[in-house]
């Protein structure tokens, strides 16, 4: 049975939810969907409420228009920022919530995504783009740095020596080359974004949430040093209580047994 859509409609930040599946649009196409800092709010209201919905299983984050995902920060409420404002962290408190999530997310990036909009990105667990897109770190260039997660989430990625070569330089990556480094999952055309990305949900959302929350988070906890092999070794009993466990496991012996007596050269049956 197909569910009803849910929609929430916001002038920057535009939500809707079909069948569990949440899609959050940074909507502000004429400002290349630049974040301000309202927005950043609106955004981790969203994320607060998707997670205490129970029925939520998954997450697309995208972008308006077909110029930007998210071309950062918007740089005219950060010229005379007070000092003391950035040091309050709130922007990567959202991105930590976000990348917390217990249901898996996917960044659908319609164009560029670049400083904060790339720290977005980076936040989800996995990245789709459009070739046209092109993807890094340029706050060298206005004489800040990233500051949202964003050099710990890179060097997660591609190690310490590009890492500093692309946040030093502020050097832009197209799609293809981000996908070579395995910094973007996928690159496809723009007419196939949003499914090939809600198939890539799918294919997460719809494994044992249990397992997958304790996958995701010895995930995570390894890319921030956290994890050690007990907490995998707790993560993995853990997995034991899941309600669907038995099942799938009696499934899959009733599968493998089944192909045993349809297969006649099965090395079993010799």
């Amino acid at each position: 049975m197909v569910g009803r859509p849910t929609m929430t409609e916001d002038r920057t930040i535009r939500r809707d939810s079909v069948d569990g599946i949440a899609t959050v649009t940074v909507n502000r196409p004429e400002r290349r969907n630049a974040l301000s800092r309202d927005m950043w709010l609106r955004l981790g209201s969203v994320l607060t409420a998707l997670r205490m919905e129970p029925g939520t299983r998954g997450l697309v984050l995208t972008g308006a228009g077909d110029r930007a995902f998210a071309a950062g920060a918007d740089v005219a409420e950060l010229v005379d920022r007070p000092p003391a404002v950035a040091l309050d962290g709130l922007v990567q408190g959202i991105l930590t919530d976000l990348e917390d999530l217990p249901f898996p997310t996917v960044a659908a990036l319609n164009g560029h995504a670049l400083g904060g909009g790339w720290e977005l990105a980076l936040a989800c667990d996995v990245r789709v783009a459009v070739p046209r897109a092109k993807v890094g770190f340029p706050e060298i260039g206005l004489g800040i740095m990233p500051g949202a997660g964003g050099t710990m989430r890179l060097l997660q990625h591609v190690g310490i020596g590009l890492a500093k070569e692309w946040i030093l330089t502020g050097r832009l990556l197209t799609a293809d080359r981000a996908a070579d480094h395995g910094l973007i999952n996928r690159v496809v055309e723009p007419e196939a974004l949003l499914d090939e990305a809600r198939a890539l949900l799918s294919a997460m959302a719809g494994q044992p949430p249990l397992a997958l929350r304790l996958a995701k988070t010895t995930i995570n906890a390894t890319a921030r040093g956290h994890a050690s092999a007990e907490l995998e070794r707790m993560a993995y009993a853990l997995t034991f209580f899941g309600p669907e466990r038995s099942e799938r496991m009696r499934k899959f012996l009733d599968g493998a047994r089944s192909e045993d007596v349809a297969d006649p050269t099965n090395e079993s049956d010799v």
